[in-house]
């Protein structure tokens, strides 16, 4: 055994029995600094050590321990596992550190204790190598492995397994579902606050299930996690353990799970169905799968549990296996199976792999394979001894009977197990034997054995009575008893294998029933045999059960014998008992006898805080059960937790609940002694109670407190300071605050208060000066105002609404005292000026509706609203009366659905009350209803309003209040009686009425007017708020008279004055019968008044002029009213000029010009609109002499743009206006209606013709003279039909050319009237010298426009026939795309030369006649009688015409006559060419959409003269005309030839080439030097492929020079014909340059024949 202990490593049991593995007797000198890194490199080894003793490298199991015991490497482990004693945990900064460490920690335990398990197996001479588990095949065994199993680490100490696996590493997770149901939840308890283990726990991460190692088969395989990489890790053993656990079977739509899968599956999915298998079981647990496999599985498991879905079924296997599915049938449920987990001890490598052991053999009893009874033995012994044949038979019970009578019973049929029992005893061994399987197939049948041994025992009654007394008592041993295995393994002991096997089922029986009571029972049972190592079982099931009932069975927590266990149990359930129950366990815990262990001082430490804690707890239950009058001291488990949890939420609550009793000091004192609280409040309130009694108390109390405070403020000045601060907010006692006051302006005087502090003392020592102004008999109204002490605004807010502006004077200008009004105020002042400019606005409030809002035009308006807030006008249903006049609606409407104001003119109750400025309109807040103040004069409570009373109309009060009322008084002089329900009459959710207010309800110490330091019921109040006097100027200037600058209060007047013009506005013109114009208009004078008295007193005369301003434009307002013009604008808009101008429009389009004018003059604006409007209206009433009195007045100052504009409008009018003659309607005729007198108009209008009548005429040209310009009156009398008039006035007036196209022109070149235009210009002026001016300016306008041929006929007009020439030569190119167009408008070119001869002819004084073109195309235009020619005309008259005709030198038009017929003879050519062949192509120019002519620039010429020379049968046709024209006109001779031979060089003509060549040479000697340039550039054009032809020789040859030739021949690489001709020449230079082109590119015997001849020759 020594060996063995060694081997084992440092092994030692601690004070509660467990086995620490690591234990050792000195002290590590190593440092360990890092654990994480400690415990992966033991890890490292375990694993190491598996992989030395695995069978195969892969399979570890308990042969390969034991080999593992005596290995180095073990040895090794065990002696560095002594490190983790002294790791430093507070190295573990983060949560990976934390999880890694735990993690490989809690793997290197399960390593360490197996092995250490194996060994202590290995000793026992009862166990042989038959596959039993090394640990333990059921989870009884496990857990009493993991329970038993513990490491000493860091500051943690001595911890177990189960506690790193359940506490520390399943921290914040849920207990499993299927492991050990109830069990495992009650153990696994989370760790209190304080407790050092929950500072190092991780974060909760549930894929640790798939890396920890149970040391069995099923458990997934080891790795050393690693921080870096630990989230990869995780993942990746998820993803593999599922890959190779789960089964998905297609054909069969089955999928295996692992059984841990089902255990820990709550940790996965978020809610899950426990108990009893239902059809939804493992959905979500199968989606959670799906999203962990890979593509193809993950796809072909959806595709299951779709179809599942459609059929609504998911089968489990354990519960659908005994229905046969036909095969024919295809499965459409899915069926769940669940692998059972194989606890057998193996630990593995990779995943996967699987190790097949064979079923277990431990035999239950000897077999005789060891040994045989056979008969002769068996007679031998009973022939020897009874007894001993007896003790023989029951313990073996397979040996053959020995006699017949044996053989023939054993031959009967046996009696079934229920017949044999006789007993179902309670006790334990009955229970055990009532369980035992008798007709097990392995083994023999035992009834005949049973009988024998009964025969036998009677011949032994000693024994009999023994073993029936050991048994039960009570139990009759009969052959049925003695056939019972369990007898006989009880009789061998505990040890006897199938005595174990049926008391470890039991005991999982009785866990899986939660039959806490009968575990332990049975755990004591074994305790008798095995006392060590069911210690901490029984510790597990006595937790569990003192946990299930703490109230009840608390006492089995005291069972515990691990008192570390015991306690931390303990702390974490005392939450869940009553206070006693917590108060006896934590002193049990504490009277332990392990409290000596100084191992455990901080358990210790926490065991007397929460004794102390619990103390205070049941105290401050007895003072809340006192204050509830409730039952006192009750032990009810959890009634205090709820209380003492909103307790430490809510500290005010304690502070509420001390301060009800008579000991608070005490409390007060122990709860801060005890609980130190870390908040600085609770601390302040604390202490702040003993101060407030003292302050309250009665008699001297003001030097004893004063001496408290100071003695506080010696301790801690804050304190004192933060003390008497909320002293000061919360006391309302007026003689205390006065004290508080005066105390802290004193002590803290030499010590700054805080901004806050400050603050709350300044408005404490306001509010108080304010309550010391209410004396007399108003004195009792004190305490009302008191209440609102810290709040002085409020204060003064309630006076404001009560009107106690007597007790505010005084204090509010103490308070302006020294204030600047231009200068920084304080905040309190602003704060007061806001409320008074609030108040002042609501005096002032009154609602009004406009009769038109009754058909859902316009809302109501109030002077309490925004001033800046538009009034939004916005439809709204008819209103909604009660279902009967005194029957309000079952629950109050919200505001929303109230009935509107403009709905209803007259009270909705008395239906009397006519609603006015001085009859407001109320809403009831029960019904909603519109009611008038005499109907509304009472207040409940409604709901939604919360405590505050609000105004109600006498319906609602007599049907609900009022019966409420009358009840509750007949209530009071009776006995309070239990609660009723309501009747239908009362209110459901209103809670208690109140009284009317013009009644009892109001109390006499009280204002009508309550704030409150509710927020909320301010608002409530503020809404409800009015003054019943308002509308009320005397009192708005008294609430102004409050504000500290007279200037906000005049400004807030002119608002005010400027919202009351507001509500005067009606929408139509008819006069709103709820508005008082009159008295609002002297509202508004009042207002202005007092305002320009306060602008003044500041000295602001700006503003001063504006309140005359507005009192001038109130005036008006009194104008409009006077004249019943009920459309108002509001004040600032008359001081808007736009919108003034708005007013005045809508005033003349009403047709009150009088008012408009006289707006118009008050508000500074221009009345010129006024008058047009209003000269205009008379003009279409046909009214021409006073309309003429307005248009006149207006056209004197306007401008000339807007009087032209008008000017047309007048002549419209006058123009389309008829005259009615009435003098023309008899008397006799009765027109009695409008539509009479509209017929009888339009009878007269059908007599009148559409020329003017003389007045109309009259009237137009009236306005023309006088007020037009001169084209507008030669427009006028166009339209009209006046031409000569028009004419005659436009050379009359000299109007400028523009007159003339603009209004007569172009009028009649439009309407076809042309030649009776120019037929009237020469009526008038025959000769036209007076016209031509006018006719230039036509003339320009139809080029401009493209109008050639009404041109050319002004033209011939007027006899400007060389710019007609040049318009017959745009007719002549015009729309032509070849020369056979050009061909056929040759008569426009003859047209145009007959013009230019014509001039010639006229200025040698010929007579003119027209030409032939001219007398066929003669036209009206053309002047009918014979007309000098200019010169003569200026000869004559002395007008000198040239300006406004185009005239040409004789010159000029000599060159235009040669041209064109230059023209003609090109186009009669060119057409002849086209006719007969098509033309060249490759011309080098551009051609153009048209064909080019000579009347173009020099560029089309060039073109002309190249399209001649290609396009003829040769050249020799074209050249001729082709010469002339670049003779003519001067054209490039040389770039019009190198074109075309261009062209011909490219297209390989070479006779042309020649042709052209030979007509340029023949040309003349100044045509060399261009005959030689172009015969060398048609031989560059012709090199490269013909340069070998003879066709390009002959071109060289018709050079003239040799030395061109050679340059040619040269140029087309002939250099042996150029070198020739060198030679023949003698040309040197040329010969040596022929020789270096023929290095390059010419024939080597070249190259050495020039140089010989150079050399011959240099």
């Amino acid at each position: 055994n020594n060996n063995n202990n060694n081997s084992r490593g440092h092994i030692s049991p601690d004070e509660s029995g467990r086995c620490v593995l690591n234990t050792t007797d000195h002290m590590t000198l190593q440092l360990i600094t890092d654990p994480v890194d400690t415990v992966s490199e033991l890890l490292t080894l375990a694993i190491q050590l598996i992989e030395e003793h695995s069978v195969n490298g892969v399979i570890f199991g308990r042969q390969s321990a034991l080999l593992a015991l005596s290995s180095p490497t073990y040895q090794r482990l065990c002696a560095d596992t002594t490190l983790l004693a002294h790791v430093d945990l507070s190295l573990l900064t983060t949560s990976d550190r934390k999880c890694v460490f735990f993690t490989n920690m809690y793997n290197l335990l399960v390593i360490h204790g197996s092995l250490n398990r194996a060994a202590s197996i290995s000793t026992q001479a009862d166990m042989s190598d038959d596959g039993t588990s090394v640990i333990g095949e059921t989870l009884l065994d496990r857990l009493t492995f993991l329970l038993q199993t513990c490491y000493t680490v860091g500051q943690l100490g001595v911890i177990s397994a189960f506690q790193l696996r359940y506490q520390i590493l399943r921290q914040g997770l849920k207990s499993p579902g299927g492991l050990l149901p109830g069990l495992l939840t009650g153990l696994c308890q989370g760790l209190l606050e304080g407790d050092t283990w929950l500072s190092y726990a991780p974060r909760p991460e549930p894929r640790l299930t798939f890396v920890i190692s149970e040391g069995c088969l099923s458990s997934p395989p080891l790795q050393v996690l690693k921080v870096d990489d630990v989230k990869q890790q995780l993942s990746t053993a998820m993803s593999s353990y599922l890959r190779s656990h789960v089964v998905i079977d297609e054909t069969l739509n089955k999928v295996t799970l692992p059984e841990l899968l089902v255990w820990y599956e709550r940790d996965f999915i978020s809610s899950q169905t426990y108990g009893r298998q239902t059809v939804q079981r493992y959905r979500g647990l199968l989606t959670f799968i799906s999203q962990c496999l890979d593509q193809e599985r993950a796809d072909t498991l959806n595709t299951l549990i779709q179809l599942s879905d459609s059929n609504d079924d998911i089968t489990d296997s354990y519960r659908d296996n005994s229905v046969d599915t036909p095969s024919s049938e295809p499965v459409v449920a899915l069926a769940v199976a669940i692998e059972t987990f194989n606890w057998s001890f193996s630990y593995s490598l990779v995943h996967g792999c699987t190790q097949t052991l064979p079923p277990s053999t431990t035999h239950l009893h000897p077999t005789t394979d060891h040994f045989h009874f056979s008969h002769l033995l068996m007679e031998y012994i009973e022939s020897k001894s009874k007894l001993l044949a007896c003790l023989t038979n029951i313990l073996y019970r397979g040996v053959p009977l020995v006699d017949q009578e044996s053989m023939r019973r054993r031959s009967q049929p046996y009696p079934s197990q229920g017949a044999l029992l006789e007993s179902s005893g309670d006790s334990l061994v009955d229970t055990l034997t009532t369980s035992t399987d008798s007709t097990s197939p392995s083994n023999p049948p035992v009834t005949h054995v049973g009988y024998e041994g009964h025969g036998m025992l009677r011949r032994f009654p000693p024994l009999r009575h023994y073993i029936a007394k050991t048994l039960n008592s009570g139990v009759t041993l009969n052959a049925d008893t003695i056939a019972k295995e369990t007898l006989s393994s009880f009789l061998a002991g505990y040890n006897e294998p199938s005595l174990q096997r049926t008391v470890l089922n039991q005991l999982n029986d009785s866990i899986q029933c939660q039959d806490w009571v009968r575990s332990v029972e049975i755990v004591q049972y074994i305790s008798v045999y095995k006392s060590g190592s069911v210690r901490g079982i029984t510790d597990l099931l006595c937790t569990v059960k003192g946990l299930g009932d703490v109230e009840r069975d608390w006492t089995w927590l005291l069972r515990v014998r691990d008192w570390q266990s015991l306690t931390r149990t303990v702390l974490a359930c005392v939450n869940k008992c009553s206070l006693n129950t917590g108060i006896r366990l934590l002193e049990a815990c504490i009277q332990s006898h392990s409290i000596h262990n100084t191992q455990h001082t901080h358990l210790l430490h926490l065991l007397h805080n929460q004794l102390n804690k619990l103390y205070i707890y049941k105290e401050v239950m007895c003072l809340h059960r006192v204050r509830d009058n409730l039952e006192m001291f009750p032990d009810v488990a959890l009634e205090w937790v709820p209380l003492i949890t909103s307790i430490h939420s809510d500290p005010d609550q304690l502070v509420e609940l001390i301060s009800t009793s008579g000991n608070h000091d005490n409390i007060a004192e122990r709860w801060l002694a005890v609980f130190k609280p870390s908040q600085p409040e609770l601390v302040e309130q604390l202490t702040t109670l003993s101060v407030h009694t003292r302050l309250h108390r009665e008699g001297a109390w003001r030097i004893d407190t004063f001496q408290t405070l100071e003695n506080l403020g010696v301790v801690d000045m804050s304190l004192c300071l933060n003390v008497c601060t909320s002293l000061l907010s919360t006391t309302t006692n007026v003689p205390a605050l006065t004290f508080l006051c005066h105390f802290m302006t004193l002590y803290f005087t030499d010590h700054p208060l805080p901004s806050q502090t400050l603050d709350l003392l300044n408005s404490v020592t306001l509010s108080v000066k304010l309550l010391n102004m209410i004396t007399g008999s108003e004195v009792n109204l004190r305490q009302s105002y008191a209440e609102l002490v810290t709040r002085p605004l409020l204060i003064i807010e309630q006076m404001l609404m009560n009107c106690r502006l007597d007790w505010l004077h005084p204090v509010v200008r103490g308070l302006y005292e020294g204030v600047d009004a231009d200068g920084d105020v304080s905040d309190i002042v602003k704060s007061i000026g806001v409320l008074v400019l609030d108040y002042a606005r609501k005096s002032l409030d009154f609602t009004t509706t406009s009769h038109i809002n009754r058909d859902n035009h316009l809302s109501t308006l109030s002077l309490s609203l925004c001033l800046d807030t538009p009034v939004v006008c916005t439809p709204v249903p008819p209103p909604r009366p009660l279902e009967s006049a005194s029957v309000p609606p079952a629950l109050p409407p919200a505001q929303c659905d109230w009935v509107d104001d403009w709905s209803v003119s007259v009270c909705m109750s008395c239906c009397s009350e006519v609603f006015s400025v001085f009859v407001r309109r109320h809403h009831c807040r029960r019904c909603g209803r519109v009611v008038c103040k005499g109907c509304s004069n009472y207040t409940g409570l409604v709901e939604g309003y919360g405590d505050v009373a609000v105004r109600v109309c006498v319906d609602c009060y007599n049907y609900i209040y009022k019966p409420r009322l009358e009840a509750e008084l007949r209530s009071s002089e009776k006995p309070k009686s239990s609660d009723r329900p309501l009747t239908p009459g009362e209110e459901t959710a209103d809670s208690a009425p109140l009284s009317p207010a013009d009644t009892a309800d109001l109390e006499e110490n009280k204002d009508p007017w309550q704030l409150s330091l509710d927020p909320t019921d301010n608002d409530t109040l503020r809404c409800e708020f009015v003054y019943e006097q308002s509308p009320s100027t005397q009192l708005c200037v008294r609430l102004l008279d409050l504000h500290y600058n007279n200037t906000h209060s005049a400004t807030l007047l002119l608002v005010c004055s400027q919202q009351i013009s507001h509500t005067m506005r009606s929408q139509t013109d008819t006069s709103n019968p709820e508005v008082d114009y009159y008295f609002l208009i002297s509202m508004m004078k009042y207002l202005l008044f007092h305002a320009k008295l306060k602008y003044m007193s500041t000295g602001d005369s700006s503003n001063s002029s504006v309140c005359d301003s507005y009192t001038s434009h109130v005036d008006i307002l009194k104008l409009l009213v006077d004249q019943h013009y009920y459309q108002l604008p509001s004040l600032e808009e008359l001081a808007q000029i736009d919108q003034a101008r708005k007013l005045r429009d809508r005033l003349v389009k009403q047709e009150r010009f009088n008012l408009a004018v006289e707006l118009s003059t008050k508000c500074g604006m221009d009345q010129r609109s006024v008058w047009v409007t209003w000269g205009l209206a008379l003009l279409k009433a046909s009214k021409f002499n006073k309309a003429r009195e307005k248009l006149t007045t207006y056209f004197k100052s306007a401008d000339t743009r807007e009087s032209t504009a008008c000017l047309y409008e007048v002549i419209d009018i006058i123009c389309k206006s008829q005259t009615v003659d009435i003098k023309k309607i008899k008397a006799n005729d009765l027109i009695r209606s409008f539509a009479d007198v509209d017929s009888a108009m339009k009878f007269t209008t059908r007599r009148i013709t559409g020329r003017l009548t003389d007045t109309q005429l009259r009237e137009c040209l009236y306005y023309l003279k006088y007020c037009g310009t001169a084209d507008m009156l030669v427009e006028f009398y166009y339209k009209q039909g006046f031409l000569p008039k028009a004419v005659q006035y436009l050379l009359d007036s000299k109007c400028p050319p523009e007159v003339y196209v603009e209004q007569l022109f172009k009028p009649s070149l439009n309407s076809g009237r042309l030649e009776q235009l120019l037929d009237q210009m020469l009526m008038i002026n025959p000769t036209l010298c007076e016209w031509m001016r006018y006719l230039k300016g036509a003339c320009h306008y139809l080029d401009r426009n493209n109008a050639d041929n009404t041109l050319y006929r002004v033209q011939l007009f007027m006899k400007d026939y060389i710019r007609a020439a040049m318009t017959c030569i745009k007719f002549y190119t015009s729309h032509t795309t070849s020369y056979s167009d050009l061909y056929n408008n040759l008569d426009y070119l003859l047209t145009a030369k007959h013009h230019l001869q014509d001039v010639i002819e006229e200025r040698e004084g010929a007579h003119y006649s027209p030409g032939p073109l001219l007398r066929q195309r003669s036209t009206p235009l053309s002047p009918t009688t014979n007309t000098p020619s200019s010169e003569n005309y200026m000869s004559q008259t002395g007008v000198d015409l040239s300006p406004f005709k185009l005239s040409w030198s004789t010159v000029n038009i000599s060159k235009r006559l040669n041209a064109i017929d230059l023209q003609i003879e090109i186009t009669k050519f060119l057409h002849r060419c086209e006719q007969s062949q098509p033309p060249l192509e490759g011309s080098v120019r551009v051609q153009t959409h048209k064909p080019p002519t000579l009347f173009d620039n020099t560029d089309t010429r060039m073109t002309v003269v190249e399209k001649i020379l290609l396009s003829g049968s040769s050249v020799e046709d074209g050249f001729g005309i082709a010469f002339r024209v670049i003779q003519d006109f001067r054209l490039p001779a040389g770039r019009v030839y190198e074109s075309v031979a261009d062209v011909f060089s490219s297209q390989l003509k070479y006779r042309e080439i020649k042709q052209l060549l030979k007509c340029i040479r023949e040309c003349g000697s100044s045509n060399r030097v261009m005959y030689q340039s172009i015969t060398m550039r048609c031989v560059r054009q012709l090199r490269g492929a013909h340069a070998q032809s003879k066709e390009l020789d002959s071109i060289i040859k018709l050079l003239d020079q040799d030395v061109h030739k050679i340059e040619a021949y040269i140029l087309c690489d002939r250099l042996k014909d150029a070198y020739l001709l060198s030679v023949k020449l003698n040309y040197v230079e040329y010969v040596r340059q022929i020789g270096d082109l023929a290095v390059t590119s010419g024939p080597t015997n070249l190259v050495d024949i020039c140089r010989k001849w150079l050399a011959k020759n240099s």
